[in-house]
């Protein structure tokens, strides 16, 4: 019984740390991202399991505040898409930035693909088997992919 407690113990621990650990790197991306203060409808708790919508022109409003230089209105969804006959069921952010910015080459490279392009998480592209240069047909667009 001491054996058989131990080894469900074991597990345990093992897939809360796995848990933890998956969710946290989740939510690092924010980290990554270009941007110093994030804004978010009151109430919202955590940006992937939550909804924030803010009015249309607050990017605009945000900026005429001395100090702010910038204000980047981020879209994100879930999305469910079919790929090589898998569904995959996705969270999509999408940065509304102007390409003229002079953004620095790790930041336009991870996070600011060309037109038509998209950039997908390590762990999606392992799922999916996907490479860059492969096409995902994305709630009816074709979208490449341009980075991982």
């Amino acid at each position: 019984m001491s054996v058989a407690g131990s080894a469900c113990a074991v597990l345990l621990i093992l897939l809360v740390a796995s848990l933890y650990r998956g969710w946290s790197t989740a939510s690092s991306v924010l980290t990554h991202l270009p941007g110093d203060v994030w804004v978010a409808q009151a109430g919202t708790r955590d940006p992937f399991r939550s909804t924030s919508l803010l009015p249309s022109g607050a990017a605009g409003r945000l900026e005429r505040i001395p100090g702010v230089r910038l204000a980047i209105p981020v879209y994100a969804r879930r999305i469910a898409f079919t790929q090589d006959r898998r569904d995959l069921d996705v969270y999509f952010m999408s940065l509304g930035v102007a390409s003229r910015l002079p953004w620095p080459a790790a930041v336009r490279s991870s996070f600011l693909p060309p037109p038509g392009g998209v950039v997908v998480d390590r762990a999606l592209a392992q799922n999916a088997g996907l490479q860059v240069g492969d096409e995902l047909d994305v709630l009816g667009r074709e979208l490449r992919v341009t980075g991982i």
